[in-house]
């Protein structure tokens, strides 16, 4: 689902992990993708497969690459070492679905959204609860320091901070409900999606709005790594808009569903998503040209990740799996 989360974090030292074209895991699962383009696409393959209990509705790597987060329709987020699946911590307190999951840019804590309108933050060593926040969806600041929330119940953007939970500042300006808030890479910035039917860009020192886009039905927004650009989804197309002006630069056209998530590569160079037709998509930004359909899913694809080194791709789905795919080079 929608928010900040996916955001590739920072590049880290590569995984340790065997290269990616040899399925590991036991998990009896063939290898799935088709290459659209082989000469520029490089190469796909699903890496390993975990079955969960039930839906599961988003994802996120931890900043080292080692450590995967899922949250699940029922209230859990569960973290799994990625090299094998082990799961380390089942983490519950929320009261219903939850829809986002986000890890701190130093990896020490994960934060995780749900419809019950509340953002808890745990830590990752031990998997103790922290402190709560209002809001449903939410997005770290790059130096960790603070974290922004919204909630579809309300219109209003809360900044806080994360050392002792006090609210730092409020963007006021949406009329409806957040579905999803996102912090520039340089953290001067934030873009946010409402059922207001607009994404704003804001200026995060002053609060001040920088750009408003309007007459799309956008559900998330991520900026790419650069920070010069931004996407947006909600119906069947990804959308990408330049920050300086608002303008749209380019569309990306093949899914015949709506798209839940969104993530781009640490590079900024590909782009991927998911999406109720039950694929996921890999994208290339430059031109908009579709590199992978990966069609292994059988229901719903809530939540898309890359890796901190770019050679993973997780996706979770309403089919109660997280499928990790192995991602060759690209130009």
């Amino acid at each position: 689902l929608a928010c900040g989360s996916s955001q590739a974090p920072p590049l880290r030292p590569p995984l340790a992990l065997s290269p990616p074209p040899a399925p590991t895991g036991g998990t009896g699962v063939p290898p799935s993708g088709e290459v659209i383009n082989p000469a520029s696409a490089g190469h796909v393959t699903e890496w390993d497969r975990w079955d969960e209990a039930d839906s599961l509705l988003s994802v996120a790597f931890s900043p080292d690459g080692q450590m995967l987060a899922t949250g699940s329709q029922d209230m859990a987020v569960r973290m799994r070492h990625v090299q094998d699946g082990t799961l380390v911590h089942t983490l519950s307190g929320h009261n219903l679905r939850v829809i986002h999951v986000a890890f701190a840019p130093d990896g020490q804590m994960l934060a995780s959204g749900s419809t019950d309108n509340t953002v808890r933050l745990w830590q990752v060593s031990d998997g103790t609860f922290v402190r709560a926040f209002d809001g449903s969806c939410m997005t770290f600041a790059p130096d960790g320091q603070t974290l922004a929330t919204g909630s579809e119940e309300g219109p209003d953007i809360r900044v806080w901070r994360v050392g002792d939970g006090s609210l730092v500042q409020t963007l006021v300006g949406h009329t409806d409900g957040i579905f999803s808030v996102a912090f520039s890479p340089d953290g001067q910035m934030l873009v946010s999606v409402s059922a207001d039917s607009s994404v704003r860009l804001w200026r995060v020192s002053d609060g001040t709005v920088l750009q408003t886009i309007e007459g799309n039905y956008d559900r998330g927004a991520v900026f790419a790594p650069d920070g010069q650009t931004f996407a947006t989804w909600g119906d069947s197309t990804v959308r990408l808009w330049q920050v300086r002006d608002g303008a749209l630069v380019q569309r990306f056209i093949g899914h015949t569903g709506e798209v839940w998530s969104v993530a781009f590569s640490p590079d900024g160079q590909t782009l991927v998503s998911g999406s109720e037709d039950t694929t996921v998509k890999l994208w290339h930004v430059r031109d908009g040209t579709l590199l992978h359909m990966l069609d292994a899913h059988t229901g719903l694809v809530e939540g898309v990740a890359f890796s901190p080194d770019g050679r993973l791709v997780a996706s979770v789905s309403d089919d109660r799996t997280v499928r990790l795919w192995g991602v060759g080079a690209h130009p």
